[in-house]
């Protein structure tokens, strides 16, 4: 196996790219082009040649470990075994009957070097299988082990796993106590899957011993909030819409269209589903549906469980090109108060949001799009904005 994949690798080495083309001052340029676009197609390439070999390197390595550990192993045993050796054949005679008695001349058979090298022959081979596969078996547990971490259940893995590797001092003391190596692997096996089943869920356990604050973090749970530092009851219940709230009291300051009659939405329901959302940062995302003037629109508070902070974006179409100048000006003033009109007169030098193949927005930290339709103005718009809650 090894050496086909080697020879497979090399026959990918030899692959070979160029090209003939006659360089003049005209095309200098477009050739040096090409020839930096085969440069880089040959980095890769022999990139991935590298890693080949280094994949084939890291296994042969593994085999070659095992193949030396299971070599000593079966050299140990073999030392522990006495030794027998040639025995000179001798005649059985009686005082009584030494004349009539004939003289068996019949050499015993012993076990010498030969012979045992014959009979070995046949056994070596399926011995040192065996021996692989326990190895191989015996480290996926041991993997499985350092995997499940510090819980007692890894002690019955690593038990496992010793009882499965044919380790000379192990077999030895099978051997003191009368138990079969097929006894020992079942033994081993049974033991994997008792650790199996008592190992911890996959997420991250509780210390048990942190009574206090598992108990005051249940207590905050149940109150919808945290206690003050006087142990009073008074709470201060998180709102997970506190960033939608925010934002519509800033664009309602500098709109002359208010958003007005919010309610909650699912943006994972049919009724409001986009492709977008299948996306993790829409994941139990905030959201709500709004009315603004004669439209409608939605307003999503995106990266809500994120690591790196929430994000704001709006859907809404709106009828006239109007409507979508104060729609696109009035939300990036409230998300990033450092737009200023001279952004506004450089954006529109060479940007028009009604332009007949849609309009892409880059302006301060806003970003999103407008696209003019038959029916209106269709505009998606996203920012994060400073006074967000992470």
């Amino acid at each position: 196996m090894f050496i086909s994949f080697s020879k497979t690798i090399a026959r990918f080495g030899g692959f070979r790219l160029g090209v003939g083309m006659r360089v003049n001052k005209k095309n200098a340029i477009w050739v040096s082009l090409i020839v930096m676009f085969v440069a880089m197609f040959k980095a890769m390439w022999y990139m991935m040649i590298l890693c080949g070999w280094l994949i084939y390197a890291m296994f042969y390595g593994m085999y070659w470990c095992i193949k030396k550990i299971v070599g000593a192993s079966s050299k140990k045993q073999k030392s522990t075994q006495p030794k027998v050796t040639y025995s000179e054949v001798s005649q059985n005679t009686t005082p009584n009957n030494t004349n009539n008695e004939e003289k068996d001349d019949t050499p015993i058979m012993t076990n010498s070097p030969e012979n045992n090298q014959n009979n070995n022959s046949g056994n070596k081979s399926p011995k040192n299988k065996s021996a692989i596969v326990r190895w191989v078996v015996g480290g996926f547990f041991a993997m499985f082990a350092l995997v499940n971490g510090f819980h007692y259940s890894s002690l019955f893995l690593l038990l496992s796993a010793f009882l499965m590797f044919p380790l000379s001092f192990v077999e030895d003391f099978l051997k003191k106590i009368n138990v079969k190596t097929v006894v020992a692997i079942i033994l081993s096996v049974v033991l994997f899957f008792v650790g199996v089943l008592t190992s911890p869920p996959s997420d991250s356990v509780d210390d048990p011993s942190d009574d206090t604050n598992q108990s005051q973090t249940n207590d905050d749970n149940n109150n919808g909030g945290t206690t003050n530092g006087n142990g009073s009851n008074e709470t201060t219940p998180t709102d997970k819409y506190s960033n939608l709230k925010e934002f519509i009291v800033e664009y309602n300051k500098l709109s002359k269209t208010d958003i007005t009659s919010t309610v909650e939405i699912d943006i994972q329901s049919p009724e409001y589903y986009r492709t977008e959302f299948r996306l993790n940062a829409y994941k139990n995302a905030p959201a709500y549906k709004a009315n603004l003037g004669n439209n409608t629109i939605e307003i999503i508070n995106s990266n809500y469980d994120g690591i790196f902070g929430s994000d704001l974006r709006i859907y809404v179409i709106v009828d006239t090109l109007e409507e979508a100048t104060e729609v696109f000006e009035t939300f990036c003033k409230a998300c990033d108060p450092d737009i200023t009109q001279t952004d506004f007169d450089n954006f529109y030098r060479y940007n028009a949001l009604d332009k007949e193949y849609g309009c892409s927005i880059t302006i301060g930290g806003i970003s999103g799009f407008v696209n003019k339709k038959a029916d209106g103005f269709d505009i998606m718009l996203d920012a994060k904005p400073d006074y967000f809650a992470d």
